[in-house]
């Protein structure tokens, strides 16, 4: 097996990247006293891969991984080199790619270390202030791979505005159905995410990471009053 030795990178290094990198979330890795960084991969990066591949054969999805992995992986930058050359540690893949997922928002993020695009929860006096914005509103607050998010849950006449919005738009044609569903999600999201105030915005420019937009959607219809409700018979 190669001898790979990757050391830790500084913090100079490491500021470089977040600079390069500015619209990504980065997180820090260790894997057998070897470091990377590995960045989100995003929706339209993410989607051509896996109709690239036939996800059914084992080779198939090896091959499938280590694309993602040559998109994701900043550091080394000879990742390439080390992946094309099938003499790498046997769990390596599999945990680069797991660890992309997460940081994707594709799978639940476990043992990492977020070195950029994670926000915080906001301060008391902000959630007071949101709070007054939408005085009757239903607040949740959501802790996610991208950071804490702030819905508001919509009522019913925002819901069928954009209802009407998106019917109005397809009438007229020009969007396909995918894009269709997009733009709703978008105006769903623009209405109901209220904290960053610039998230509805990374939305529609691309530079969420590709699985945020499924996490988030249960979180807000159940804000807006579509989760199942608890009962209790009575006599």
């Amino acid at each position: 097996m190669i001898n790979i030795s990757i050391i830790k990178p500084t913090d100079i290094i490491i500021n470089s990247y977040k600079k390069q990198y500015e619209n990504n979330h980065l997180m820090l890795i260790e894997h057998l006293k070897n470091y990377y960084i590995v960045r989100d991969i995003k929706v339209n990066q993410y989607m051509p891969l896996i109709s690239k591949y036939d996800l059914n054969k084992d080779e198939d999805i090896l091959e499938f991984r280590k694309e993602v992995i040559k998109i994701s992986v900043v550091y080394p930058e000879t990742i390439d080199i080390v992946l094309d050359g099938n003499d790498y540690p046997a769990g390596l893949v599999d945990q680069l790619f797991d660890k992309t997922m997460q940081i994707s928002g594709l799978m639940e993020p476990t043992n990492v270390e977020f070195i950029q695009g994670y926000t915080s929860k906001p301060k008391d006096t902000i959630i007071s202030n949101l709070k007054s914005k939408y005085p009757g509103a239903l607040i949740v607050g959501l802790d996610t791979v991208v950071g804490y998010l702030i819905i508001k849950g919509m009522n019913a006449d925002e819901y069928y505005n954009i209802r009407s919005e998106i019917n109005e738009i397809s009438l007229s044609g020009g969007l396909t159905e995918e894009e269709l569903n997009k733009k709703m999600d978008g105006l769903i999201i623009n209405k109901s995410v209220i904290w960053p105030e610039n998230f509805s915005e990374r939305y529609d420019n691309g530079t969420l990471p590709a699985g945020i937009p499924t996490i988030i959607s249960t979180y807000i219809l159940d804000a807006a009053g579509w989760g199942d409700p608890k009962v209790e018979l009575i006599d």
